[in-house]
């Protein structure tokens, strides 16, 4: 069984986001890099469940999430395109 992560949804101004400091000092808010990436990813997984389904008519808000829910695909099976994906692009 996969683990569901909820997502808090805040309105208003959009929070700045997050970057990476590649001197490998702390940046501004203290975080070392290792944390700076951790935010980003959150920030994207957000992104693909959520802000970039808004306007998507092939695939709404709340799509992802019943997929699941009918088992048409898994947690694990979106993680292993996003691995997949992100493996080409890291080569």
């Amino acid at each position: 069984m996969s683990k569901r992560t909820k997502f808090s949804v805040v309105v208003g101004a959009a929070a700045p986001r997050p970057t990476l400091n590649l001197d490998g000092d702390p940046g501004p808010d203290g975080r070392d890099k290792r944390q700076r990436l951790a935010a980003i990813v959150s920030d994207l997984v957000g992104g693909f469940i959520y802000y970039d389904r808004k306007e998507d008519e092939d695939m709404p808000r709340g799509e992802i999430e019943m997929m699941v829910a009918r088992g048409e695909v898994s947690a694990d099976e979106i993680i292993d395109m996003f691995a997949s994906e992100l493996r080409k692009a890291l080569a």
